[in-house]
């Protein structure tokens, strides 16, 4: 399979392109991503003055706004690092991981409409079960028409920040490194995957996200080849996290900006629908909207 929109963002990063670069890269990003975030954390702790034990607590159960929006807007500390690895390791400017900004700042809104649409419509069909959903107990409808632009601000960050890394740097490296697209589409897909393993939230069914996860990762390092841009996986991205952050959420699990929560917990959900299958569907629903309107 040959993805030609794909090379202006691959031809950056030939020059340079060693296997070992790119595991240094992922590994100082991953390192200071981690030590920036501490930073971060600790830093909020002391001006609330929280002891290290109640702020543990709160990032253990984050159901608070306050506490979502600081996770999601931490998300910016994923994706400077890798900026700085683009530029000191592969000599390359740290634009290069998108396509020219006119094109991109076209392609976000574009795709983003089209998964909205998708979305609403899907959401109408019957069975509705509207009725199944809970109001959030820590916030009004006026209250979350107020944070709504924050929501979806910190929403943006978290998915740009994961595409940036995912599928603009680790894909594209892989991508000058390796012709054969199973590689470079695969690797970062399946580590994309992994790391949603999380026993503590989803119990026994957590290897159904990890399952997910891939499939969305694929999907979405399909959508960058195709599209050349890194917007149309952000746009994917962006739409499928705002509905279960922003809308309805589990109320374990970042659910401080959501208008309602689900009436299970995450790990409630993965034991009555082990397979997960809907969740599947509405991505490869997702998906196939995304290459219709490309008409790629």
């Amino acid at each position: 399979m040959r993805y030609p929109y794909y090379e202006p963002l691959i031809a950056p990063a030939r020059k340079h392109a060693q296997i070992w670069r790119l595991a240094l890269g992922l590994m100082l990003g991953t390192v200071l991503y981690y030590l920036s975030i501490l930073y971060v954390f600790s830093s909020i702790a002391r001006a609330l003055q929280m002891s290290m034990d109640e702020l543990s607590f709160a990032l253990g159960s984050i159901t608070t706004p306050f506490w979502t929006g600081v996770t999601l807007f931490t998300f910016i500390c994923m994706a400077v690092p890798i900026f700085l690895m683009v530029e000191v390791l592969h000599k390359r400017r740290w634009h290069t991981l998108f396509a020219p900004w006119h094109v991109e700042k076209r392609m976000f809104p574009y795709v983003s409409a089209a998964l909205l649409i998708l979305v609403i419509a899907l959401e109408l069909l019957p069975p509705w079960n509207l009725g199944l959903l809970k109001p959030n107990p820590l916030l009004s409808a006026g209250s979350w028409l107020m944070i709504l632009p924050i929501a979806i601000i910190g929403v943006l960050i978290q998915t740009s920040a994961e595409e940036i890394v995912f599928r603009g740097y680790f894909q594209s490296q892989l991508a000058a490194r390796f012709n054969n697209p199973i590689i470079w589409m695969l690797v970062p897909s399946v580590i994309f995957g992994c790391l949603h393993y999380d026993p503590n939230t989803w119990g026994d069914g957590a290897i159904w996200p990890v399952l997910w996860a891939t499939l969305f990762g694929l999907c979405a390092a399909d959508l960058v080849a195709r599209s050349g841009t890194l917007s149309a996986a952000i746009a994917f991205h962006f739409v499928n996290n705002l509905y279960p952050l922003v809308f309805a959420a589990f109320p374990d699990n970042l659910s401080g900006f959501a208008l309602f929560h689900l009436p299970w917990t995450s790990e409630e959900m993965l034991e009555q629908n082990p397979m997960l299958l809907t969740d599947f569907l509405f991505v490869l629903c997702n998906w196939l909207m995304v290459r219709l309107i490309l008409k790629r």
